[in-house]
């Protein structure tokens, strides 16, 4: 029988522990980067995705609970190896097909490709921290009358998997690779578990131990614990909707609130941790009514100043919320039911925001809604310090008082620009939320679709409804530039939006457009159609509705086209599926001798031109760039108000369709970025403000 001396027991739990969370939290963006391409690239797949990891979690939880309340740890240990063993036969992770579940509605799809890719082994992961911690308290070991601490070494373990993975993982290691390493990872863990069981199944007395602590819970207790475990979980989904909706679209934003959630959980269940909720409470409701303050007025002059303050906000309330959990923890003799509890909360919060928020919600409500919440749980506990009844009362009125002003407030600020006239239609569905707005230009009066802080076309009122507008403009330079070929061009345009391209039309083209939202098209063909530009220009154009990319797929093989107008991005993120070897070579496949694609790469944070580059050298085919910058207009109102910069290539296999393009430029390949594959592509190589002169 091994027989380890105490400190190295407490390291063999410790490192079990910590292992454990690592591959917990790294095999998530690993499955992510697999699953997102095959619905399109939208960011619902992630809160999706998080909501089905929490509910496995729970799963994961309840087993542990289950298997502690009525087996002796001797059992415990012979069940949990049987199905690590089994586990192990499910390996390597992966995702072979989304096609057998094609039928059922995209959650539901979704849900099913990730049971049947990684549903074993994060079951058994999930299980690993309230088991460990218990058998740690069972082994006896130096410090092991206080196992929570452990949680917080499991929560240090998933943060590094978090932060490591897109800054030293993803850019030097193939997908492939990863999933063999991950697997690799897992075999260890295994033996890791095996060594760690030893020390429970030597331990004598675990029984008595067991049946001397005489502490209760109460169903009071459990549901406190499930309240306070949902905050967070909830605000971490909703801050991350918000600000990469509403403030600043930057790809990976999503690890900041994320990385600040398990943050707040080391410091709460740390060994000794000085972080106490007293001491949070005045912080939390200071920041509370700042919030409500910010939150109405949406300064949009200072995106990363507020960005800062949301984050700063989330954090505060997230440390209190998990600061009153470590408060009040039970003895180690309930352990499992309070990680269950905690687990449920957490689901609670992936559920609410996943698939509750955006059935009941036309706007991302549920951050702010939330948050008074908080506020509200909390406001109990605010004591008055050596104050009298009356005074007491008085402040606890006032304080009621301000915050049903701030609840007013959340629910009724319209937070419009002042340019903003009224709002025509908010929507949010599976693939997003936008809204359709009026906003106010100079003397008159334009409609715009809006995607957070994001304009995605605008159409102008009569006469000049079909003018080219927002980043579309230089569209029509293009086609002038190639006016004597174009008369019967057949154009296939990914991306819909507002249908602005459909204007640059000529009678004898045909045009096909692709776009993943059918909200979106339905803006454009409905009998009452918010924008006019397909009706008025293309009527006769026919769309698929689906991902471009396996739209294109699925089309006839002689299928081809003379133009591929490519514009799939959503927000300041990308489909990075879109611009791929994989994906370019089937763009390749459906152009003509002398096709061309354009290629929307406007983007405030990334820089596609070096991605684009690549891939024509890689396919030996010639490519162009510019930036369209749009004309100072005088006083009265003029279409070209509503043009903006915009950044534009065109690639094709044919010299002479560019050769004589003016002002383009032949953008410099990288070799530093690689060729992006759909088994490899780094996003944090292009952003701008880590190239060179970014």
């Amino acid at each position: 029988m091994i027989n380890l001396n105490k400190k190295l027991q407490v390291t063999t739990f410790v490192g079990t522990i910590f292992l454990s969370a690592f591959l917990l939290f790294l095999v998530q963006p690993m499955i992510g980067k697999i699953i997102l391409p095959k619905f399109g690239g939208v960011a619902s797949v992630w809160t999706i995705s998080v909501l089905f990891f929490q509910v496995l979690l729970l799963v994961g939880y309840l087993y542990a609970h289950f298997l502690t309340t009525f087996f002796s740890p001797r059992r415990q240990f012979m069940i949990h190896m049987f199905l690590l063993a089994v586990s192990l036969l499910l390996l390597p992770v992966g995702v072979s097909s989304a096609e057998s579940f094609g039928e059922y509605p995209q959650t539901i799809s979704l849900l099913f490709i990730l049971l049947a890719a990684i549903g074993g082994p994060f079951f058994f992961l999930s299980a690993s921290s309230p088991l460990i911690q218990k058998w740690f308290w069972y082994s006896g070991a130096k410090t092991s009358e206080n196992p929570y601490y452990l949680y917080a070494a499991s929560n240090l373990g998933s943060m590094i998997a978090l932060l490591s993975y897109p800054f030293l993982i993803e850019p030097f290691i193939s997908l492939n690779y990863q999933l063999e390493g991950w697997g690799l990872l897992y075999v260890v863990l295994a033996l890791a578990f095996l060594l760690t069981g030893m020390q429970i199944m030597r331990t004598v007395n675990i029984q008595k131990k067991i049946e001397e602590d005489h502490s209760k819970v109460h169903v009071t207790d459990v549901l406190k614990w499930i309240i306070v475990a949902f905050f967070p979980s909830s605000l971490m989904l909703g801050v991350t909707q918000y600000i990469t909706t509403n403030i600043v679209a930057v790809p990976l934003m999503w690890i900041l609130p994320l990385a600040l959630y398990l943050l707040t959980f080391i410091m709460a269940f740390a060994r000794n941790s000085k972080y106490e909720e007293k001491k949070f409470l005045p912080v939390f409701f200071m920041m509370f009514f700042a919030f409500a303050y910010i939150y109405m007025k949406n300064f949009p002059s200072s995106p990363l100043y507020i960005l800062i303050f949301h984050l700063m906000a989330f954090f505060t309330t997230a440390l209190l919320c998990h600061c009153r959990l470590a408060l009040t923890k039970p003895s180690p003799k309930h352990l499992t039911l309070f990680y269950l509890c905690l687990a449920f909360g957490g689901a609670l919060g992936g559920v609410f925001n996943g698939l509750v928020a955006p059935v009941i919600f036309n706007t991302t409500l549920e951050y702010p809604l939330v948050m008074f919440l908080v506020a509200i749980y909390f406001f109990p506990k605010l004591k008055v310090e050596k104050a009298s009844k009356v005074k007491e009362n008085m402040a606890n009125l006032l304080m009621f008082a301000v915050l049903l002003a701030a609840a007013s407030i959340f629910l009724n600020a319209d937070r419009n620009k002042s340019d903003v006239r009224e709002v025509l239609l908010n929507n949010r569905n599976f693939y997003g939320t936008f809204s359709v707005k009026e906003v106010a230009v100079k003397d008159t009066t334009v409609k715009a679709l809006v995607h957070g802080t994001i304009v995605h076309g605008v159409q102008a009122q009569p006469p000049h409804e079909n003018a080219l507008t927002t980043y579309y403009w230089p569209l029509q330079i293009i086609f002038d530039f190639y006016d004597d070929d174009n008369e019967k061009w057949d154009i296939a345009a990914i991306g819909m939006g507002t249908a602005t391209a459909s204007c640059v039309a000529k009678p004898g083209q045909n045009w096909w457009y692709f776009e993943l939202d059918p909200d979106i098209a339905a803006l454009s063909t409905s009998d009452e159609p918010m924008f006019t530009f397909f009706k008025d220009c293309t009527p006769d154009a026919e769309i698929y509705l689906g991902d471009g990319r396996i739209e294109l797929g699925k089309l006839d093989k002689d299928t081809k086209y003379d133009v591929i107008i490519l514009d799939a991005f959503s927000s300041d993120s990308i489909p990075a599926h879109m611009i791929t070897k994989e994906a370019f070579k089937q763009y390749f496949s459906r152009l003509n001798e002398h096709g061309i694609i354009l290629v929307h790469i406007s983007n405030v944070y990334m820089d596609l031109k070096p991605v684009l580059a690549n891939l024509a050298d890689h396919f030996g085919y010639y490519i162009k760039v510019k930036t369209f910058d749009p004309q100072i207009t005088p006083e009265e109102f003029t279409p070209e108000d509503l043009h903006q910069q915009a950044d534009w290539a065109v690639i094709t296999r044919s010299r002479e369709m560019v050769e004589d393009l003016e002002g383009w430029t032949v953008p410099e390949t990288d070799k530093s970025i690689g060729i992006w594959t759909d088994d490899y592509y780094n996003i944090f190589r292009v952003l701008k403000a880590v190239r060179p002169g970014g």
